[in-house]
């Protein structure tokens, strides 16, 4: 089978071309691959084939620049298959067009946002990645130990991110279903704490099914799920798990995401970390040194149970996923709410910060004048995609701290 994949997506472009490339040569038995692209993609090339390693067995790869200029009934002449998942609108139209008329059949693969923003496959669940069509099962590509040996190069420094995609990648391995647009999938960890689908006769832990958690077969809140498992009465590990979505109140209540366009990036405060503004990993933010210190101070402190042990563990792991994308705010050596009043107005100018203390609130909008206020509200999440992040993260940790 001959399979066309164009590339050069306006964001993301190296992630968005493997992840096609790899679930195209899942679900269809390609031996000729045509890789298209425009001239603005040809740095991400040398990476993107040198990735292809990750293949047991490498079809044959035929490289052709393209402009949307040109017509391109000869790129896509004898193809079997076109899948234009990784590519600008302009070329998804003109392959489409030509697709139609040459009666070449159409895939395409669905991307995965939220806090899966910046990983691909083979580092997220098959599930988050279906096609429309293809086969039952998927054919068994991946080289599992130079996918696993990758993970620190390909996401360097990102500490949160290797975790999920090490977990992922085990989790593909051993599922071999395919997964098509629009079924329903749900969820489970099972008692050896591993994530798996579940399945009829599952004796699972935990079950997210749609929306819903529901832990040893009855519903329950993130709260109250936390409380079971770890004993935790403090009312933020189920938000630093990422079960809740960040609100900002200013004139009205806004997603986080509804104002990103109209401010320079978000001022992250401890407390915001503790709230999982970590999950937001499409969002411009600008990290104080002085976070950096508070997270660093309470991970050194003596633990008084198991649920702060993880809270402030979790914690350093999301401030290092948050160094590696945050811009650096220099402060002086001391606690955010007391010092971010006193950072150079010039490197927090346009910015949005966030509190849920009212107090802290009022003191900020006494003294801070170039810089939006907000106070922090949290909400639980209902999305499946988002809340698997969640349940694949808590698979880790119940592994790693209840064992």
């Amino acid at each position: 089978m001959k399979a066309v994949i164009p590339i050069g997506a306006p964001i993301k472009v190296f992630e968005t071309a493997v992840t096609t490339i790899l679930r195209t040569l899942e679900s269809y038995d390609v031996d000729k691959l045509v890789l298209l692209y425009p001239p603005f993609a040809t740095s991400y090339l040398k990476d993107i084939i040198s990735f292809l390693r990750i293949l047991k067995t490498q079809p044959k790869i035929e490289i052709k620049e393209i402009n949307y200029r040109m017509p391109l009934e000869e790129e896509v002449k004898d193809s079997d298959l076109i899948v234009p998942s990784a590519t600008s609108v302009v070329y998804v139209i003109k392959l489409t067009t030509e697709a139609v008329k040459n009666s070449i059949p159409i895939d395409h693969v669905m991307f995965p946002f939220g806090p899966w923003y910046g990983l691909f496959y083979p580092y997220v669940p098959r599930f988050l990645v279906p096609m429309f069509k293809g086969k039952e099962d998927v054919n068994d590509i991946i080289n599992y130990d130079y996918a696993k040996d990758s993970i620190n190069s390909l996401l360097k420094n990102r500490e949160l991110s290797k975790i999920i995609a090490s977990l992922s990648l085990d989790f593909n391995v051993k599922e071999k279903d395919n997964y098509r647009v629009g079924e329903d999938i749900t969820l489970c960890i099972d008692r050896k704490y591993e994530i798996r689908i579940k399945n009829e006769e599952e004796d699972c832990l935990l079950v997210l099914d749609k929306g819903k958690i529901t832990f040893n077969g009855k519903e329950v809140e993130p709260e109250e799920l936390v409380k079971k498992l770890f004993n935790d009465n403090s009312g933020t590990l189920d938000k630093e798990l990422g079960f809740y979505s960040i609100k900002v109140v200013l004139d009205r209540e806004y997603e986080l995401r509804e104002l990103m366009r109209k401010y320079r990036g978000i001022l992250i405060d401890t407390n915001l970390i503790y709230r999982g503004i970590v999950f937001y990993p499409d969002i411009q933010t600008l990290l104080p040194y002085c976070a950096y210190i508070e997270i660093a101070n309470n991970r050194s402190k003596p633990k008084r149970n198991k649920a702060e042990i993880i809270s402030h563990e979790l914690a350093w792991i999301y401030l290092q996923e948050l160094i590696s994308r945050s811009t650096m705010i220099p402060t002086p050596i001391f606690f955010c709410d007391a010092i971010i009043p006193m950072i150079d107005p010039l490197l927090i100018k346009d910015s949005l910060i966030l509190s849920s203390d009212k107090a802290t609130i009022t003191h900020w909008k006494n003294v801070i004048s170039n810089a939006e206020i907000g106070e922090l509200k949290c909400e639980k999440k209902r999305d499946f995609n988002e809340l698997s992040f969640s349940l694949i993260l808590l698979s880790w940790i119940l592994k790693n701290y209840l064992k």
